[in-house]
């Protein structure tokens, strides 16, 4: 509690792992154009619905690490994709806004050179 402005002072809390349901899309994407003329990629996106980060009570940050998609044998675990940039989408005047957001995604795994 911040005691100057009585407000809550907002925590980051690391190391918490949430199981979240979202669209996955793989593949090398532009995202958008550096002032020098470099292009930024992607490695993909997911596509979340607003409604289910906020009955999950979750907040997605830029930066945020995914550590697993999917689930049982098809799931791929042990990855190391980083949340690039956010986009809302899906928008719905008649329900008030965005309905989702796209979360692009950067694999950050070292690769062997060979």
């Amino acid at each position: 509690m911040d005691n100057d402005a009585r407000e809550p002072i907002g925590k980051v809390a690391r190391g918490v792992v949430e199981d979240l349901f979202a669209q996955v899309s793989w593949g090398k994407q532009q995202v958008e154009q550096m002032e020098g003329g470099e292009v930024k990629k992607v490695d993909g996106y997911l596509l979340f619905r607003l409604i289910d980060l906020s009955k999950a009570n979750v907040e997605i940050n830029t930066g945020d690490k995914i550590t697993q998609i999917g689930t049982g044998l098809s799931a791929q675990k042990n990855l190391a994709l980083y949340i690039y940039r956010l986009d809302p989408c899906i928008y719905i005047p008649e329900l008030g806004g965005y309905r989702a957001v796209k979360a692009y995604f950067n694999d950050r795994k070292p690769v062997r050179q060979s």
